[in-house]
Formats: structure tokens, C-alpha cells, sequence
């Protein structure tokens, strides 16, 4: 599944996603969306294909059980490789940060 796909259906649970910053960030919750790391998979000195991960950061005020199962819904729904973190308190944002961490494959 390529980059492209992946946060189009990120796009239809209806939270706002930009990748790296928003300029002027949106109210709360919001998403956010980051190049993490990329490997490759090599033989005989040639790239095959490259695993790209992301993270995917929502951000939000409110523990809302319900929009953390919209997101993850949508991520097994694209049979893709993901993790998530505990989500952590930003004290000088006053705001939640939880991520889901995913692994696309990328074949050349």
C-alpha cells in the first residue's frame, strides 16, 4: 500500500491531517503525520523496495475513546503493519499526544 493511500483513508474518519506542522493548527483533535525512517531491501547491490515508516500523531484535549477507535478501525481496515504509543500530556500546550507508528512497502 503506497503513502498516498494510506492517509486518504485517514482522511475520510473526518479529523484534520496535514504532514509535518500546520501553519495555523486546527481546534483539537487534529492529526499530524511524519517520515519516521526509512529502510531498504537490497540484493546484489540493487533496491527492491523500501519499508517507509510514519508516525501519526493525534492530537487532542479530551480522551475520546471513540475517535482513537475511528483511527485504528481505519489502520486495520489497510491490513498494514502499525504500532501505537501511550499517549503523552504536552504540560505547555495543555493538549494529549498519541501515535501510531506504520510501515508501508514501497516496491520500485
Amino acid at each position: 500500500m503506497q503513502l498516498y493511500e494510506v492517509f486518504a483513508k485517514l482522511r475520510t474518519i473526518g479529523l484534520p491531517i496535514s504532514y509535518y506542522k500546520y501553519i495555523t493548527p486546527p481546534a483539537l483533535p487534529y492529526l499530524i503525520y511524519v517520515n519516521s525512517d526509512n529502510e531498504n531491501l537490497m540484493s546484489d547491490m540493487a533496491i527492491h523496495a523500501t519499508w517507509k515508516s510514519y508516525d501519526v500523531e493525534n492530537y487532542y484535549k479530551l480522551k475520546d475513546m471513540a475517535t482513537e477507535k475511528l483511527i485504528t478501525d481505519a489502520l486495520e481496515t489497510m491490513d498494514i503493519d502499525y504500532s501505537e504509543t501511550e499517549e503523552i500530556y504536552i504540560e505547555t500546550q495543555k493538549m494529549y499526544m498519541k501515535t501510531y507508528t506504520i510501515k508501508t512497502l514501497n516496491r520500485r
